[in-house]
């Protein structure tokens, strides 16, 4: 009985060294994080001092993680915004720390001027892959003459020929 006492309060001695750590208290948040068009809120917890922008990084690779719908083209954390529920019109600034908005519900979407400079950039991804395609198709019918030529026959005698023979 005895050794058993000695042990737990061995045990509670080493205990309590491994809680005296100097004093920093970092304060973390566990924060729930809606995306627009997603099921569902990513949550997961930061240190009170991150920024705006840290959390969306964060976000974006949880998001890439979970395999999450819709995908999204860009991972850049300047095409997306967030936005707290306290302030619904208003996104935060990219600047300012997590701890000191009051919340830890948010909601993340694209940005509106993002998207449209994607969606440009998207048509004229198309425009010049249309090119690419009546080019090359404009070339391969144009080819077979091309070595005919350069063999030195011309397609008025390779018809004549096998008409006279």
């Amino acid at each position: 009985m005895e050794i058993i006492r000695v042990k737990k309060i061995e045990k509670a001695r080493i205990m309590k060294k491994k809680k005296k750590i100097p004093n920093l208290t970092i304060n973390r948040l566990l924060v729930s994080i809606k995306v627009v068009g997603s099921t569902g809120p990513i949550r997961f917890v930061v240190n009170e001092d991150e920024t705006v922008t840290n959390v969306i990084d964060i976000t974006l690779r949880c998001y890439a993680r979970q395999g999450r719908l819709p995908l999204f083209s860009s991972h850049s954390t300047s095409f997306f915004l967030l936005y707290s529920p306290y302030s619904p019109n208003q996104p935060l600034n990219p600047c300012t720390r997590i701890g000191s908005t009051g919340s830890m519900n948010f909601i993340m979407c694209k940005n509106s001027e993002a998207e449209n400079l994607e969606v440009s950039l998207d048509r004229t991804g198309k425009i010049i892959g249309k090119w690419r395609a009546w080019l090359k198709n404009s070339l391969a019918l144009m080819l077979p003459l091309l070595k005919q030529i350069s063999h030195g026959q011309s397609t008025t005698s390779t018809k004549s020929c096998l008409f006279y023979s």
